[in-house]
């Protein structure tokens, strides 16, 4: 089948528009300076060597909580307004206020914080909030566009959100490696964040312009159509028909928002004060990099081979993926004060995140590729709605579960 220039230029919106920047997180060096115990400072003790302070031990996981609960409350109000404003206008305005709120964070880069640590741990939180409410909106706004549009376009969506995580990751390395301060990596890391939106936004504006075939699909208005032809009876049947897959997705992304980034941004080296790598890169290449990179690989292997045939063996695979949580828990995660440690080598750490992610890379896609199997034609649609709603509903569940597992340490 031939696919043409219009095609491949729609697709790759789909891929751009779906590598967002992960979330603020992930700059873990800035957020433990900015929430560093400052009275140390006068006798030149670095903060790699100290105990984790309680607002540094408290923001991942705070972080995790906010933006789901924000999430919910973004997926609710763009499904109460999907009729009143256009889709759109709801793309371009999630681009706008994320723009906004990435260079708010950028100023306060820049600003001392020190003698107000609460109240910007605060406003960090109620920025990342938005940030991620937003960034909701806006994802959720691409993918009612994208499900107008045969299956490769919703391809190239799922893989560019994790390719969007190896950036990150990599730039974060790159500004740690060449020894500039936790400061500097921050405002580089959020610059090309700002940049990245821009565009984003210019590029989508530009296709929207000058291809028709797009401006066509988003002038329809499919999911009015379907609200109106489909009774609730059909609706029910149509969750039925997806149970085993919903099932699998609730497991596999709620073991993920328990363990990632609320509990293995907390993870440190066994040999942490011996090194640049214990104490610098430890982190941001096992934690994050491994993540994102082989959360990528699982997604694009999905892609290629069905190594778990139906959708019942796949809903046991996620059962049985769970005994990766507490494994990692297990791991040199600090601070704790009631569990042991258990598996006391940096490796193991290592190779738990690689299977953990690697799973939830391809659980995932295969779950949506199992559903166009598994539903019909205009039915996609509803099922989707269904998914994303269970989905919302459970990962803010899990994220509240992430800060009692921290507390159970």
């Amino acid at each position: 089948m031939q696919i043409s220039h219009a095609e491949c230029g729609d697709s790759v919106v789909f891929y751009v528009s779906s590598m967002r920047v992960d979330g603020l997180v992930s700059v873990y060096h800035y957020w433990m300076y900015k929430f560093r115990n400052v009275s140390l400072d006068e006798f030149n003790i670095t903060s790699s060597a100290t105990p984790k302070t309680d607002l540094q031990a408290r923001f991942s996981t705070t972080y995790s909580i906010v933006a789901n609960v924000c999430s919910v409350v973004s997926i609710v109000l763009t499904v109460l307004l999907y009729k009143r404003v256009s889709l759109q206008t709801k793309i371009i305005g999630s681009l706008v206020v994320m723009i906004i709120l990435l260079v708010i964070t950028l100023v306060f880069v820049w600003t001392n914080t020190d003698a107000w640590q609460d109240t910007f741990f605060i406003i960090s939180l109620v920025i990342a909030g938005l940030l991620s409410g937003s960034g909701l909106c806006f994802t959720v706004s691409v993918f009612q566009f994208s499900v107008k549009f045969p299956p490769v376009y919703l391809g190239s969506m799922l893989s560019g959100q994790s390719v969007c995580g190896i950036v990150v990751s990599l730039v974060q390395i790159f500004t740690l490696a060449v020894g500039t301060s936790s400061q500097i990596t921050a405002f580089i890391f959020f610059s090309i964040g700002v940049a990245f939106i821009l565009g984003v936004q210019i590029l989508f504006s530009l296709v929207m312009a000058k291809d028709k075939y797009m401006r066509d699909c988003l002038a329809i208005d499919d999911m009015v159509e379907h609200e109106i032809s489909v009774d609730k009876s059909r609706i029910v049947e149509i969750f039925k028909k997806i149970i085993p897959i919903i099932l699998t997705m609730l497991l596999t992304a709620g073991s993920t928002i328990i363990i990632h980034p609320g509990l293995s941004s907390l993870a440190e080296s066994i040999g942490k004060g011996n090194g640049r790598w214990n104490d610098v890169f430890f982190v941001p290449v096992c934690t994050f990099l491994f993540f994102n990179l082989f959360d990528f690989f699982g997604r694009e292997s999905s892609l290629r081979w069905n190594w778990l045939g139906g959708t019942h063996v796949v809903l046991v695979t996620s059962v049985l993926r769970l005994i990766l949580v507490p494994m990692i828990m297990f791991c040199n995660i600090q601070p704790r004060h009631h569990l042991p440690v258990v598996f006391d080598e940096d490796y193991a750490y290592g190779i738990f995140m690689i299977v953990f992610a690697f799973s939830a890379g391809y659980l995932t896609n295969l779950c949506l590729r199992l559903l166009q199997s598994v539903v019909q034609g205009g039915e996609m649609k509803i099922a989707m709605f269904i998914t994303m709603m269970v989905m919302i509903i459970g990962m803010i569940t899990c994220s509240f579960l992430s800060g009692v597992m921290r507390s159970l340490l």
